[in-house]
Formats: structure tokens, C-alpha cells, sequence
């Protein structure tokens, strides 16, 4: 009798136990949740250059992530978003977020993400291609989800 209620005394405790660290412990959204709210079709809201509004340089575009690390641009902008490329997630600094690099070692900053808006952040220093993809500067993208 006295072995059944040791038993039982070891067994709440150890069930306290998980319940105490399961409520103190903070949740980060996994690369999953991240995949999930980036891989759709993302169409340009606003896009800022150095400051400067610049979303006249970038009409209709529309960009699809997939969760297995790909993109397509719909009325892509020379070097600065190509047709298509890849990508590999890093960590980031500002938490629960991560960073892209494209295949091109583009680094793109994410700085906001839910389901229905994406804001990133990058440095384009190369002038290959026309007029706009020839403007080197920090932009920034505000996108929405259709």
C-alpha cells in the first residue's frame, strides 16, 4: 500500500512538473509556420527605394513562394527580382523571422510576415539590365496577399 501511494506521489509530481514547463515556455514559430504564411502568391502594395516611393517601377508584379525553397516572378524587374530562382531560409535578427538568400546570394530581409501582408527589405548594389534594375539602393517591399 505504502509502494502504490509513493508511486502515485512521484507520478504527480512528475505531471506537475510538465505542466509548470509547459506553461512558462515560450513558443517560436518553426521554419513550417514561416513556410506556411510565405509560400503564396504575393502582389506588390508598395515599394519604397531609399525612402523614395518608387511602385510605378514595378507594376503587376507578383511573387510565389513555394515551401520547397522556389520563387516565379510575374513581371519580374531585371537582376533585382528575376522570373524565377530559389532560396534557402536563415536565421534572422528580429525574432521569429528569417531571412531569405536567393541562389543569386540576394540576401532578403523579412521584417513582417502574416497571411495577408510581407514586408522585406534589401540592398541592390549591381546596374546590369535597364533603367530600373540598374537603380542601386535599399528597398523596401510592402506585399499582399491576393
Amino acid at each position: 500500500m505504502k509502494k502504490n501511494q509513493i508511486l502515485l506521489v512521484l507520478a504527480a509530481i512528475v505531471v506537475l512538473f510538465q505542466i509548470s514547463s509547459c506553461s512558462s515556455e515560450k513558443v517560436d514559430p518553426t521554419k513550417d509556420n514561416f513556410l506556411n504564411n510565405l509560400s503564396r502568391s504575393w502582389t506588390v502594395n508598395n515599394v519604397q527605394l531609399d525612402s523614395k516611393d518608387v511602385t510605378n517601377a514595378f507594376p503587376g508584379m507578383v511573387i510565389s513562394f513555394t515551401k520547397d525553397g522556389k520563387f516565379t516572378t510575374t513581371n519580374p524587374v531585371g537582376n533585382l527580382w528575376p522570373a524565377s530562382g530559389t532560396f534557402t531560409l536563415q536565421a534572422s535578427t528580429i525574432q521569429n523571422l528569417f531571412d531569405l538568400t536567393r541562389n543569386d546570394g540576394a540576401l532578403v530581409t523579412v521584417t513582417q510576415i502574416s497571411s495577408s501582408a510581407l514586408q522585406f527589405k534589401m540592398t541592390f548594389a549591381t546596374a546590369p539590365g535597364g533603367r530600373v534594375s540598374s537603380v542601386a539602393g535599399n528597398y523596401t517591399f510592402n506585399m499582399k496577399a491576393p
